[in-house]
């Protein structure tokens, strides 16, 4: 009975650090700049949610939802370009982000 008790305190203790990993992975995003990534990935490196936050409405942008074409990938580092709509040339532009976010 102690075993089960004990097993039960653990999960319980555990419970919360799992649920806060969860939560702090960073959702796919896209940046004006690979300076602008760099720095966005080192405040979420840091928990520093208002850095982000700033970071994410001035230089960085998630990428769910968005119309990309890879155009360059090198060292873990992907150049892509967004439009605004599907095949819209004119007002594309170019972002960077990790290669992991697209999935490759």
């Amino acid at each position: 009975m102690r075993s089960l008790t004990a097993a039960l305190a653990t999960a319980t203790l555990a419970l919360p650090f799992l649920a806060w990993s969860a939560s702090a992975k960073m959702e796919p995003i896209a940046c004006t700049s690979r300076s602008a990534l760099y720095k966005m990935l080192n405040a979420a490196n840091r928990h520093d949610r208002l850095e982000m936050t700033q970071k994410e409405g001035a230089a960085c942008q998630p990428l769910r939802g968005t119309h990309y074409e890879l155009v360059e990938a090198k060292n873990g580092v992907s150049e892509i370009r967004i439009f605004p709509r599907e095949g819209d040339w004119t007002d594309s532009r170019i972002a960077y982000t990790l290669d992991e976010m697209l999935g490759q």
